[in-house]
């Protein structure tokens, strides 16, 4: 699925190991504490969702064929005719 990315693409591909990096970094800055702790359990497992989440997308959705020219020009025709009105039909 094409979407348009608000960051760069080469800062969403390294985004998981950003995260990870984050977490294991805040032990050492803030020591074993409640709320860093928490923190750096809660950026490992963005980390971890994240990659897993990439992972099982590119699995399941296959490369679909482009559409020819004739059946590009049919789905929009399906789509104009379904969406026409149907007056004195109702």
């Amino acid at each position: 699925m094409a979407s348009t990315m608000w960051i760069p693409e080469s800062l969403y591909k390294v985004l998981p190991f950003i995260y990870a990096l984050a977490g294991a970094a805040l032990i050492p800055l803030f020591g074993f504490s409640g709320p860093s702790m928490l923190s750096a359990l809660l950026l490992l497992t963005a980390s971890v969702l994240t990659t897993l989440w990439r992972y099982r997308s590119q699995e399941e959705v296959p490369a679909a064929a482009p559409l020819s020219a004739k059946d590009e020009w049919e789905k929009r025709k399906e789509r104009r005719t379904e969406a026409m009105p149907l007056d004195g039909f109702q």
